[in-house]
């Protein structure tokens, strides 16, 4: 599918207008989790390329620590913006393939995802502080780092999708990014491309951003939460830090990270959650159990978060409410006392109880719901009540 058919994005859509959506924009939404990863010459101590050496990197065992988060995707740097590629290219000998590590570790990976059937995302920045002709020859350029997303889109093969991501540069650039995204659909029909396929969001929950077609970044406000709006994700860290910091040990409660998942699948969207392994290519002991506990916390709850959607209805003060088929999933993050109510549900309501628990008492009047909260329901990171509907 070429990317004319996927609506491009070069002006932000509202909700309202947005086409209809391809099976692969869909299957995105329905993941929810999914385990960024940042690896690169930034990661060891000297942040040298040469020191880059990943001894104890194990693909199977990154793609088991996805799983056990409850992710359902993978999205991993190929190349960030000091240009050093950890795939093996012909453009290029500033790669782990050609120096010390001597590992395509793309390759690796993506040969691992495939075995698990994990889908892979390929992070790839056009930023390059190292490429010579990024300062001296800008055609050349282009032709560099188009020259590579055709290598990355034909030589591991099948991917679910490329994130690219042009970061801070001293001087406006044109990275032709439209052409971009264009050649990876031709190479890839079933890909998504961020900022064109789906939007993407840092950290913040207040807006949204795409790239218009030279690839300037461009920001609107965050809509309101719709189950057919067009997909988006938000990436964000376990600690402060994208890619491994010593120093910062400033790591999220596991409390705090299922908090803002439900929060960002409220409204709509997938949470990109990062941890930056460290330099023998093993993720930190803190991140393990973090994400961990995260993935114990979806076995349980899972189903009232994969594959919903926002239930529509204006957005409650106690939290956030989507819906599946003909179930409805409260999530309650701000304990309202003893009367939940839920305003603007258009749907006849059959029952109501606490996810996997006991039935719970309700009045439905016109299209205001007002639900009996025992203060015995009251979970500290997120109680969920479930609701089951005529539609």
């Amino acid at each position: 599918m070429l990317v004319s058919a996927w609506v491009p994005i070069s002006t932000a859509l509202p909700a309202s207008e947005v086409p209809k959506l391809a099976p692969q924009q869909e299957q995105f939404k329905d993941y929810k989790l999914g385990l960024f990863i940042h690896f690169g010459a930034y990661s060891t101590p000297t942040g040298k390329a040469i020191d880059f050496n990943p001894v104890d990197f194990n693909a199977h065992s990154w793609v088991a620590t996805a799983r056990s988060a409850g992710a359902r995707y993978i999205t991993f740097t190929s190349k960030h913006h000091e240009g050093f590629c950890l795939f093996d290219s012909r453009l290029t000998d500033f790669t782990s393939a050609h120096m010390t590590a001597k590992k395509d570790l793309v390759g690796e990976l993506a040969a691992e995802c495939h075995r698990q059937e994990m889908p892979l995302f390929i992070y790839y920045s056009p930023l390059d502080y190292h490429q010579p002709d990024f300062n001296r020859d800008w055609p050349a350029y282009l032709r560099y780092w188009h020259g590579q997303l055709r290598e990355l889109a034909t030589n591991y093969g099948e991917l679910a999708g490329f994130w690219l991501d042009v970061g801070p540069s001293p001087r406006p650039l044109k990275y032709q990014m439209y052409e971009a995204a264009q050649l990876l659909h031709e190479l890839q029909p079933g890909c998504l491309v961020m900022a064109f396929d789906f939007y993407e969001t840092e950290r913040s929950l207040r807006q949204l951003g795409f790239f218009n077609r030279e690839g300037q970044d461009v920001y609107f406000p965050m809509p309101a939460p719709s189950p057919e709006a067009y997909p988006w994700e938000v990436c964000d860290t376990i600690n402060d830090s994208w890619g491994y910091n010593p120093k910062d040990t400033n790591h999220k409660s596991s409390n705090e990270l299922i908090r803002h998942l439900v929060q960002v699948v409220g409204r709509g969207g997938n949470l990109l959650l990062n941890s930056g392994p460290m330099p023998s290519g093993q993720f930190q002991p803190e991140h393990i159990e973090r994400l961990k506990a995260v993935g114990a916390w979806m076995k349980r709850n899972g189903e009232a978060i994969y594959g919903t959607r926002p239930l529509g209805a204006p957005v409650p003060e106690w939290g956030l409410a989507v819906s599946k088929g003909n179930h409805v999933y409260l999530h309650v993050l701000n304990w309202p006392g003893n009367e939940l109510v839920l305003k603007g549900l258009t749907r006849q309501v059959k029952s109501v109880s606490l996810y996997q628990r006991g039935p719970l008492e309700f009045v439905q009047k016109d299209e205001v719901l007002t639900i009996q909260m025992p203060d015995s329901a009251r979970d500290s990171v997120d109680t969920i009540v479930a609701l089951t509907t005529d539609k």
